[in-house]
């Protein structure tokens, strides 16, 4: 199963020519650390705190094409909107699956 839209991914390689490998390390540092805080957020039912990091998240995501992790992001946003983290552990637990294929993939694309 593919984490990463591959026309979208190699887009972004254009776009980035010789700073691709530091865009991506950059976007796994940062979500890698959105994940983290999400789950910190639900930990202490921070329903502002688990919006917030979620739509760093879903956004981030987006633009590299892990479209799978964005519609997680986004549930977990819409979550916290709502004022709540009920239900979010499922899909933090999802998400932090989901991230550990995005970057496989993403590593591999810097190797290739």
């Amino acid at each position: 199963m593919r984490h990463i839209d591959p026309s979208v991914i190699a887009e972004v390689r254009e776009d980035m020519e010789e700073d691709f490998e530091d865009f991506v390390t950059c976007y796994l540092d940062d979500a890698e650390r959105f994940v983290r805080l999400c789950g910190a957020a639900i930990a202490v039912a921070d329903s502002a705190q688990l919006q917030f990091q979620a739509h760093a998240l879903k956004s981030s995501s987006a633009y590299v094409g892990a479209n799978e992790l964005a519609a997680l992001a986004a549930g977990l946003e819409q979550l916290g909107a709502g004022g709540s983290v009920d239900g979010a552990d499922d899909l933090h637990r999802q998400a932090v699956y989901v991230f550990e294929g995005v970057k496989s993939e993403l590593e591999a694309s810097v190797a290739a």
